[in-house]
């Protein structure tokens, strides 16, 4: 029993790659694809949605969930300078 709970946890925190709340994730793309006022074409949207999963990916990579609130101005400049890079 002890080695069930002791593998469930190692990877539950070292193999498994660390997420935000989902809801946080949706609402962070939802922002990024969405914010064009103009009509854009599907592929256009699908690209953007790529563009915009890679920020995430990449600036979730230095910044803990838990830092979110007292860094939100960085979180959030570091996503888009990494949108352009994507």
């Amino acid at each position: 029993m002890l080695g069930i709970i002791g593998t469930y946890k190692l990877d539950k925190h070292f193999i498994e790659e660390p997420r935000y709340p989902l809801e946080f994730e949706y609402e962070l793309i939802d922002l990024c694809v969405n914010s064009s006022v103009r009509k854009v074409t599907n592929s256009w949207h699908r690209d953007k949605t790529d563009i915009c999963l890679c920020a995430l990916k990449t600036t979730t990579a230095t910044f803990e969930y838990r830092d979110i609130d007292e860094r939100e101005s960085e979180f959030m400049n570091n996503f888009y300078a990494n949108a352009k890079k994507c």
